[in-house]
């Protein structure tokens, strides 16, 4: 788990991780939050800014988003979470 109240000034790129169930506190992403196969990822931080694209590949296990996230450009992610959250998120 990501250590609490954690600002990312750039990107941040987590591939692979089996493992990870959350992100913990993280408050803020400067420019983009790829998630690539973490496939144990249930849920996102509440109040999580991300700077530019948000990008959910692979991650199996995310159900739900939170509804007060601010993403600065675009979600790239799996047709369920498109088709649930359509009017609340701009996506890819």
């Amino acid at each position: 788990m990501i250590k609490n109240g954690v600002h990312i000034e750039g990107d941040l790129y987590l591939r692979n991780c089996k493992n990870l169930k959350s992100l913990g506190n993280l408050k803020s992403v400067g420019i983009i939050l790829l998630l690539y196969d973490c496939t144990s990822l249930k849920s996102l931080p509440s109040g999580l800014k991300v700077g530019a694209d948000l990008y959910l590949y692979g991650c199996t296990s995310l159900k739900e988003l939170p509804v007060d996230m601010k993403i600065g450009g675009l979600i790239y992610a799996s047709y369920e979470l498109k088709k649930r959250y359509k009017d609340v998120y701009k996506f890819g």
